[in-house]
């Protein structure tokens, strides 16, 4: 780094620096933009409490916080859409008042789900270095229900996986998943033997869809990756700034998943024939948990479960078909309006699906002959699914019906 530039800033070792980055190079196998969301508007909610309110037009968009926020407001500002799954969109735009600012959105118009990436990098004289990224998510529209607005849930699958992303003949880069918050990669290609682990945050959208951001630890760098292990397509955007150059880098990120036995990697996608099964059975208890009970959208039950439903919980309560669920599941809001489903942990093997989750709700109305307390409760549950044909069609449900009975009587 140049004397004249203070120790502010680091640089990571081994290749030409920030300012060797290839803004205009990585996009080579882009799906290409999209106009689909000109003349829409959304209101989003997070989970953080922000409430923010999109205006698309054909190149620019308008956005401002009606709740919360961090400051600052985009109007008139250009923005890029790609649509990187059927009605999964990966958007890009900045600040016009405030150009170390950058915002990406992954929008789900088929869930309504959102999830909001933003990235700040520091000003010279700063204490930091770091893009300031947060990675959070919610709703699109206002929830049903007034309970916890939950960001579209971790893709436990993700974990383990190893692969190589190529975003253009002459860049690739092996990833690997360790863990739930780590993630290492190298340059195989551009920059090889360059490599780090870096912490992450990640959602998952529709089977395989899964979004990825971090912000790097060695210098001013930070990315959001929209993967598409159906299409082995992958969709983002990476941004930063070279400090001897006092310049701002904006890369778009167009690449595919290429067969790693190219460079004599074993990999495991999680999009593989065994996975993509119990990926899809996954996803449809985690759509259960997050649409049906947390957003109240009855209206997918014929979808999500089975004509021949059948629900056995260690209570004693039994229902089944369509109706039942319905029945059993808007029973249970009237009792509890804002209970929401946290699903922590959740396990697929053969055609079985396990989750944890924590239930959280306000007795506001009879449940199990108990007149309304308007006591808070929160208990955790586990339930054991069959799903057949991509629906549940067996559910074996053990909640933690003591503690929940104790904390609604206080006893």
């Amino acid at each position: 780094m140049n004397s004249d530039v203070n120790q502010q800033w680091r640089r990571r070792e081994g290749y030409g620096g920030p300012e060797s980055f290839p803004e205009n190079d990585l996009a080579e196998y882009a799906i290409g933009p999209s106009e689909a969301l000109a003349g829409q508007e959304h209101d989003l909610y997070l989970s953080d409490g922000r409430v923010l309110h999109y205006t698309f037009n054909n190149k620019t968009l308008n956005a401002h916080a009606t709740e919360g926020g961090h400051g600052f407001d985009a109007t008139d500002c250009e923005y890029s859409a790609t649509e990187s799954a059927p009605g999964i969109f990966f958007v890009k735009h900045g600040y016009s008042a405030n150009e170390r600012l950058t915002t990406c959105l992954i929008l789900d118009l088929n869930r309504h789900q959102v999830t909001v990436v933003d990235g700040e990098i520091p000003a010279e004289g700063d204490t930091d270095y770091r893009v300031r990224k947060t990675h959070g998510g919610g709703s699109i529209g206002k929830p049903r229900a007034s309970g916890e607005i939950l960001p579209p849930p971790f893709p436990p699958d993700l974990v383990g996986k190893r692969f190589v992303a190529e975003y253009a003949s002459q860049y690739a880069w092996e990833l690997i998943y360790m863990n739930e918050s780590r993630i290492a990669w190298q340059g195989l290609k551009g920059n090889p033997g360059i490599g780090d682990a870096e912490e992450y945050h990640a959602s998952s959208f529709a089977p395989g869809v899964y979004c990825v951001s971090w912000s790097e630890d060695a210098e001013t760098l930070a990315a959001v990756f929209l993967y598409n292990f159906s299409t082995r397509t992958i969709t983002g955007h990476m941004w930063g700034y070279a400090p001897d150059f006092k310049k701002f880098l904006h890369a778009p990120l167009g690449g595919r998943i290429v067969d790693s036995a190219e460079y004599g990697i074993q990999s495991k996608l999680p999009q593989d024939t065994y996975n993509a099964v119990q990926q899809k059975n996954k996803d449809v208890v985690l759509r259960s948990h997050n649409e049906v009970w947390n957003q109240r959208r009855y209206e997918l039950i014929p979808e999500l479960y089975s004509q021949d439903y059948q629900c056995h919980f260690i209570c004693g309560l039994e229902a089944s078909g369509h109706e039942g669920a319905r029945e059993f599941i808007s029973g249970h809001h009237k009792a509890f309006p804002d209970w929401t489903e946290k699903v922590v942990d959740i396990f697929a093997e053969g055609d079985r699906v396990v989750a944890r989750y924590i239930s959280t709700g306000t007795h506001e109305g009879e449940f199990q002959g108990l007149a309304a307390t308007g006591r808070k409760t929160s208990i955790s549950e586990v339930s054991i699914y069959r799903l057949q044909k991509g629906k549940i069609v067996e559910q074996w449900g053990f909640p933690d019906g003591l503690s929940h009975m104790q904390q609604l009587t206080n006893e």
